[in-house]
């Protein structure tokens, strides 16, 4: 698996232990200038796990150094798979664990991917963890155009909306990883979607950390245009006007839209990482 992060501190760790569980091997990640203490903790994490980690706060090429990576992976950790992946994001076999991937006809697979929403009540809690997100968004509204000026009118809550899979390939092969992780170029032909994982995505946590991800993105957002990170943009135009906590608090659910969207069936509870960070926390 490889990671590229800056300023996750309030999950980089959780994220590499989760996915040890779930049968990852080994951990290729460039921290890009974390001001926060992403770094220390992933140093921490080395004596643990095959974990290579580079300090590079030079400028940001995610696609250049997420092949770099991939290929530190292969060839100097002996990984035969690749998921290329986000902090935020924590891949969840179906059955097993995640090398049951590996035993797949195709040598690309596209897992689904799901938001998960905060609640005001959960974000207020003085102990609050991303991991105390529970809802999820099982059926998006729909895909949305892309809006990244803040006065574009959007179709549905921006939560609310189709987001695309992830990505998991063999390394042999591997021609080319493209922006975002959604798909590759890849020798051996083209993706397949797969029902053996999901992926559960927490890009919205504390105030503090939406943000600074929103700040950190802004500076490498120039000259990005057409549907790439739109979402990105649109935030990072209202972070600049002043606008970013009245944008964040619109984000979190209150109990009535709650208690409307799961009886619409949009959003369900969903507390595996809750329940696996739970059990993992020290008695008290």
């Amino acid at each position: 698996m490889t990671l590229i992060v800056r300023d996750e501190a309030d999950l980089v760790a959780e994220n590499i232990k989760f996915h040890a569980r779930m049968g990852v091997d080994a951990f290729a990640i460039y921290d890009n200038g974390s001001k926060d203490e992403t770094l220390e903790l992933l140093q921490g994490l080395r004596t643990t796990y095959d974990l290579a980690l580079f300090d590079d706060p030079g400028p940001f090429d995610k696609e250049r150094r997420s092949m770099v990576l991939a290929r530190h992976l292969r060839e100097r950790q002996g990984a035969d798979w690749l998921i290329s992946n986000d902090a935020d994001e924590f891949w969840l076999p179906k059955s097993g664990n995640l090398k049951s991937l590996m035993g797949s006809e195709t040598s690309v697979l596209v897992a689904r991917r799901y938001n998960f929403l905060p609640r005001t009540i959960d974000v207020a809690a003085c102990d609050y963890k991303f991991h105390h997100n529970i809802m999820l968004v099982e059926k998006p509204y729909g895909p949305q155009p892309p809006a990244p000026d803040p006065s574009d009118p959007l179709l549905y809550p921006i939560m609310l909306r189709a987001i695309p899979g992830k990505v998991a390939c063999a390394l042999e092969g591997l021609e080319h990883i493209h922006k975002g992780n959604h798909s590759v170029d890849h020798a051996k032909g083209p993706a397949l979607g797969t029902d053996d994982a999901i992926v559960f995505h927490y890009h919205i946590r504390s105030y503090e950390y939406f943000e600074s991800k929103i700040r950190n993105h802004g500076e490498n957002l120039d000259g990005v245009t057409g549907g790439t990170s739109w979402h990105l943009r649109r935030w990072h135009a209202i972070y600049l006007a002043g606008n970013l906590r009245k944008e964040y608090e619109s984000l979190l659910l209150d109990e009535q839209q709650t208690q409307s969207l799961l009886a619409d069936g949009v959003i369900r509870e969903e507390r595996v990482l809750a329940n696996f960070f739970a059990a993992a926390e020290p008695s008290a």
